[in-house]
């Protein structure tokens, strides 16, 4: 009887979700070709060194930063790279507007980014120069419990600098307002806070343990510091540890405008963010992860600004995060445009998103999603015109 119980606790114990995971799960980023019917076959050898490319690329940045010399596992089979391929049912320009809903319909079950999460899907649309009717690439993440993401790219303009963009968003990074980097205006570096935000990613490390997830606890009411900042507080909670959060502005394509180290299972996020990036009615995207790579995130909209007040007179420092609050034009992510050679023009608007009203998580308040729905973060790139 004793050891029928041994056996039932520990079936029970396997099943549990709250149970520690190990690296038997996958969280590994896929690469499937999407051929359509007028398109050329998979440049299978050139798609796995653009891959080997830039896993080194984030590799050489996370060490750069601080973080070992690691990175992002892709799928292998007989530790060669694993190239899907799925043939399409019409031309390639069926596939030009709307490209990941028109793909959708002719994907095996195993790769339809609704129906499966604990990976990374990064589709290559054969054929197509842009996809999206004019985009180099979109990308998103899901959010909560789960982890994974996807990314659409279009067959006849592959490169390093695009794949490793596209792939940043489906890790959970999103543009930022320094032009030298790889999710800002050209193609560079990545910045320290998010090699920071992938350090504990469950693509960057074998080890992964889902017990818990960060909890959202308040908004502070922001304040004014002189005139041209504003300061916003967030607290947050997690028994495994905090890690650190981050702040989004939805407006311009998906603005990373203020970050913070979090520690301990309690911690206080403090942010100085430029009055002149933020609008009344702004939607911002809180995110905080903790150090096993779980994060949440919470939306709030700004419904108005602090009075201004006088700058302290003793403390000339007061921005929190100088990367993300420069006040030089020239180098600020907007609506405006880009270099068209690099990451082009970013646009607020959402025609067919990515996903739609429908696949929104259950839990409005904190955006969790738990029945593998996805939830909205994405970049439509617009060639300049």
């Amino acid at each position: 009887m004793r050891q029928l119980m041994r056996i039932l606790i520990s079936f029970i114990l396997l099943l549990s979700p709250f149970t520690t995971v190990s690296a038997i799960e996958p969280f590994e980023v896929r690469v499937i070709y999407f051929r359509p019917l007028d398109a050329p076959p998979a440049p299978i050898d050139r798609i796995i060194q653009l891959m080997q490319e830039t896993q080194e690329f984030y590799a050489s940045e996370m060490e750069r930063n601080g973080f070992g010399n690691k990175t992002f596992r892709i799928e292998t089979v007989n530790n060669k790279i694993v190239i899907h391929t799925v043939n399409g049912a019409h031309n390639a320009h069926h596939y030009f507007q709307n490209t990941y809903q028109q793909i959708t319909e002719e994907l095996p079950l195993e790769f339809r980014i609704a129906k499966v999460q604990d990976n990374v899907h990064v589709f290559i649309v054969g054929g197509l120069n842009l996809v999206y009717g004019g985009a180099l690439g979109i990308g998103w993440d899901y959010s909560g419990w789960r982890a994974g993401g996807g990314a659409i790219l279009p067959g006849d303009r592959l490169n390093m600098p695009i794949i490793a963009h596209e792939i940043g968003h489906a890790f959970g990074l999103f543009h930022n307002s320094v032009s030298y980097t790889m999710m800002g205006l050209h193609h560079g570096i990545i910045l320290d806070y998010e090699t920071r935000w992938l350090s504990t990613s469950h693509y960057f490390n074998d080890k992964h343990i889902r017990t818990d997830i960060p909890q959202f606890i308040k908004n502070f009411p922001a304040q004014s510091v002189g005139d041209k900042i504003i300061k916003f507080k967030f607290s947050f909670h997690s028994k495994s540890g905090l890690h650190h959060s981050k702040v989004i502005r939805a407006r311009g394509g998906y603005l990373v405008v203020g970050n913070d180290e979090l520690a301990g299972e309690n911690d206080v996020a403090e942010m100085d963010i430029s009055r002149n990036k933020l609008i009344i009615g702004d939607l911002l995207s809180i995110r905080a992860i903790d150090v096993h790579g779980n994060y949440i995130y919470k939306d709030i909209t700004i419904s108005e600004f602090p009075t201004p007040i006088k700058d302290p007179g003793d403390n000339p420092n007061i921005h929190k995060n100088p990367d993300l609050d420069q006040d030089n034009n020239d180098n600020e992510v907007n609506e405006d445009k880009e270099n068209e050679n690099n990451l082009i023009e970013i646009e607020n608007d959402c025609p067919g998103c990515i996903p739609d009203e429908n696949d929104k998580s259950d839990n409005k308040d904190l955006g969790v999603s738990y029945q593998n729905k996805l939830t909205i973060q994405w970049a439509r790139l617009k060639t300049h015109r």
